[in-house]
């Protein structure tokens, strides 16, 4: 842009030039009426005499606070044609607050972001206009021409709730398939994936995206997700100041779309999707405490319907065990699928999940515990060896086939869990700890003192040999 010395000086030569061919610079009456203002501004643009008309239309407007729109732009037009961008930008705003929604309008808009964006460089200003009326200004296909490049700007500005906007408006259009995929689409993952963390601020994009849902083509498995995310969105967005129960009542199309998800993607990342979305999605753990229920209801059953290989992937994903399904929940899938359980490697980091004193609790869990190494699989399967009845033949299962892995402090703890576990069970007489001591003294010379473990752990045969005193 001209400094503003530079833009009088040349002001000044133009009249000069004009008065030395003859020519008088462009004059308007400051008590001229709205129609001969705008036939002077359309014959000065047409002779290319625009700083003149613009210095003028100045003081008109200083007369004619309130003009119609007519007149705005006119002198909008002139501005532009003088290089000055801030009035001819300040113009065409107060032009689109005036006039009618149509498409002259939207062309007047045009106008405005080539000036902010191309020229101005204004990005901040042009964002912040489109954000308060641009998605009414869409008339005409030279301002839709905009639409990506505001869709950009609210990517970089994390503000998914107005890209939302865009992409509803953007797809009700229903351009040619492969255009809007190559366009749009990743913008779309993006979007939805951050209104999945359903956090307040995002609440106002929820009729944008559930809009959007309805608006995808040829891609079931993206338009459930979406549905799934529009649903939790949704949900969030009603549920806010309510309590337990009504959360509750409200989770069920929630969790009927997760369901719609995952059958039409039947894969462990999508179940594993869903979760993270209830998990991470508005930070908010304590929705956990009426919500838990439900989600963990709706994880198994998924679960149970995924291929075997899938849900071997999913067991104990991220170290969200819990955030999956309850210790009891846990226990019936593993009897039901052993074969999975025992080959996925998530289900080593499995606690003991189901500590009751029913031998036939750790039965069941010995089904799928069975050859897993881990210190919970150790102490389940030893339980399970005693039937109920015979500590020792418990501990002797534990050295003779689950000491092969971990150290022996870990295979000595594992011990005192199984007596302490094998003593709860009901039994006539009850156990005491002359059963403990009788069973140490048979099982220690074999699995300990006889052992390296002796001269290698010597802590830990000492803490045998106190017990059993």
């Amino acid at each position: 842009m001209l400094s503003l010395p530079r833009f009088l000086a040349l002001v000044a030569w133009l009249a000069a030039a004009a008065a030395a061919h003859g020519v008088e610079p462009a004059k308007l009456s400051p008590d001229a009426a709205e129609p001969q203002a705008v036939e002077f501004l359309t014959r000065a643009n047409q002779s290319g005499d625009a700083f003149s008309a613009c210095l003028a239309v100045k003081a008109w407007l200083a007369r004619h606070p309130s003009p119609a729109p007519a007149v705005l732009l006119a002198a909008g037009d002139t501005a532009s044609a003088a290089g000055d961008l801030q009035m001819a930008a300040s113009l065409y705003k107060r032009v689109i607050a005036a006039a009618p929604a149509d498409e002259a309008r939207s062309r007047v808009a045009v106008k405005l972001y080539e000036i902010l964006v191309g020229r101005l460089q204004s990005n901040d200003d042009a964002y912040s206009f489109f954000v308060r009326t641009g998605l009414d200004l869409r008339q005409s296909l030279e301002a839709r021409q905009f639409d990506l490049w505001f869709l950009e700007q609210a990517r970089a500005r994390n503000d998914s709730v107005t890209a939302a906007k865009i992409l509803a408006a953007v797809m009700a259009d229903k351009l040619p398939l492969e255009l809007e995929r190559n366009l749009y689409w990743d913008h779309l993952d993006w979007t939805m994936g951050d209104l999945a963390r359903a956090t307040p601020e995002k609440h106002a994009a929820a009729p944008a995206a559930r809009q959007i849902v309805g608006l995808v083509r040829e891609s079931p498995p993206r338009a459930a997700r979406y549905g799934f995310i529009a649903s939790w969105l949704e949900f969030q967005a009603a549920v806010t100041g309510k309590d337990a129960a009504a959360q509750a009542a409200a989770f069920a199309p929630v969790a009927a779309a997760a369901a719609a998800y995952v059958d039409a993607a039947p894969t462990a990342a999508v179940l594993n999707d869903v979760l993270n979305v209830f998990v991470c999605g508005t930070n908010n753990h304590q929705a956990w405490q009426s919500l838990g229920g439900p989600i963990t209801g709706l994880w198994t059953a998924a679960f149970e319907r995924l291929p075997d290989d899938e849900k071997a992937k999913l067991i104990n994903w991220n170290g969200w065990w819990q955030y999956q399904a309850t210790p009891a929940q846990w226990m019936e899938l593993g009897a039901k699928f052993p074969a999975v359980f025992q080959q996925a490697p998530g289900t080593r980091g499995l606690p003991l999940l189901v500590n009751k004193p029913d031998p036939g609790v750790f039965a069941k869990q010995a089904t799928f515990f069975s050859g897993v190494t881990s210190d919970a699989a150790k102490v389940v399967n030893a339980v399970a060896a005693t039937k109920g009845t015979d500590l020792l033949k418990g501990l002797e299962h534990l050295s003779r086939a689950e000491s092969w892995h971990g150290e022996f402090v870990s295979t000595w703890a594992a011990a005192q869990q199984v007596w302490n576990i094998y003593r709860t069970f009901p039994r006539q007489p009850a156990a005491t700890d002359a059963d403990w001591q009788k069973a140490l003294a048979a099982w220690a010379p074999e699995a300990v003192y006889r052992t390296p473990i002796a001269l290698f752990q010597p802590d830990a045969v000492a803490a045998c040999l106190a017990s059993g005193f």
